[in-house]
């Protein structure tokens, strides 16, 4: 799955790790997912969620209070917990869906807002951002495959 991931991507899922480990997490939830969308100010997932005035500050904090602080920071590689590898297997299947070859920031937005289960769907919902109206939203600027031949960036600029 990873080898599909754009640069960015990548970065969205590195990024993860060191917010669990600020926060002494044990795992990578959901909610350490979208602190590393949110973490790429120029990302489009970051602009999409700034519509609703939801910054990584303002998400760092919601997931504090949400779920607190570990005891100590935990040492090594931090896992993935079983919601954040479901989120990103919706992102894959998203991208499927969209008729995309690659998975994306977009995708992993997609993924993180529809799994409801997880933590992520609750800071979304406590900072004003209903999960399903983020997901309507980033489908409404995120285009459909294009032909071969052609390149795509998803960047919906002062659409968001």
């Amino acid at each position: 799955m990873f080898e599909s991931f754009t640069d960015p991507a990548r970065h969205v899922v590195l990024r993860p790790q060191e917010e669990a480990r600020a926060l002494r997490h044990s795992r990578i939830g959901t909610e350490h997912l979208l602190l590393g969308l949110l973490d790429d100010k120029r990302g489009a997932p970051a602009r999409v969620l700034k519509s609703w005035r939801i910054s990584l500050k303002s998400a760092r904090q919601q997931v504090e209070r949400l779920a607190g602080r570990g005891e100590q920071a935990p040492a090594g590689h931090i896992p993935l917990s079983p919601l954040a590898m479901l989120a990103l297997q919706l992102a894959a299947s998203e991208s499927a869906d969209l008729g995309h070859d690659f998975i994306g920031p977009e995708h992993l937005l997609l993924g993180v807002a529809g799994s409801s289960e997880g933590l992520a769907a609750q800071v979304l919902t406590a900072l004003g951002a209903d999960p399903e109206r983020v997901r309507q939203r980033v489908l409404e600027l995120t285009p459909p495959a294009m032909p071969a031949g052609h390149d795509h960036v998803w960047d919906p600029g002062a659409e968001a």
